[in-house]
């Protein structure tokens, strides 16, 4: 029923639509696509558990190094509490995979196979930009937003991205899903990624500053994970050797 009321609303974009933005939008993400580097960053998260909307308990911070090798990235656990770890194996994140959803979110999103439905929606003016908000839903055969422990399972979610209505870069991605199976580990789940340039050997790229991610098995059983990325740089066999002689 909601799909079909989404079918209903007003300003849902079909190919002979004559919006101008959206098809920047696409070519800016797949250029992007094709100029993404494999690269190497780091990510701090702190986790806190609770009511929906309200952190009770917080939990020790951590440091995780993110690799993004032909776009799909692993994570390696360097800090936990301040304190060194030489975990060096992929991790997962228990109740809360966080697979696919930073340097890859876009590039799902606007992936052909996604079949992503996009409608216009208002506009904004943040920090002096002109930015055009739109809103999209992806259906759950379609979808490959990981959710959950272990493989998780893929939700239908929807959402809005904002983008600069100057030169089509996005500017911060909301995606939220709502339907789990029974008695899955999450019922509700919603990511928010906010984007800046950075350079990674000596070129710009739009690449995730921060995020939050929420998981909730009920109203009153939450988990939140805020997350910044910083320390964007290439990846060599040579940086990598470098992170081993550190630990």
């Amino acid at each position: 029923m909601r799909s079909l009321i989404l079918l209903l609303l007003p300003g849902l974009l079909s190919a002979a639509d004559p919006d101008t933005l959206l098809p920047l939008v696409r070519q800016r993400i797949t250029d992007w696509r094709h100029h993404l580097p494999d690269f190497v960053c780091i990510q701090e998260s702190t986790l806190d558990e609770g009511i929906r909307g309200r952190g009770v308990r917080v939990s020790d911070s951590a440091i995780y190094e993110i690799q993004v090798l032909k776009g799909r990235e692993s994570y390696f656990l360097k800090q936990i509490a301040g304190i060194d770890t030489s975990e060096r194996e992929p991790i997962d994140f228990p109740a809360m995979n966080n697979r696919g959803e930073f340097a890859s979110a876009l590039l799902l999103l606007f992936d052909a196979a996604t079949q992503t439905r996009f409608r216009r929606a208002d506009r904004e003016t943040v920090e002096g930009r002109r930015l055009r908000r739109y809103g999209f839903r992806v259906r759950q055969e379609n979808s490959r937003w990981f959710v959950g422990p272990g493989a998780g399972f893929c939700p239908a979610y929807d959402g809005s991205f904002w983008a600069d209505e100057a030169d089509g870069r996005i500017y911060r991605l909301h995606m939220e899903a709502h339907h789990f199976p029974r008695r899955y580990v999450v019922q509700d789940a919603t990511l928010t990624v906010t984007f800046k340039d950075v350079t990674i050997q000596g070129e710009p790229f739009l690449m995730p500053a921060q995020a939050a991610v929420v998981a909730c098995r009920s109203a009153m059983d939450c988990r939140r994970a805020y997350m910044a990325f910083t320390n964007y740089r290439l990846f060599t066999a040579k940086s990598a050797l470098a992170f081993k002689d550190q630990e």
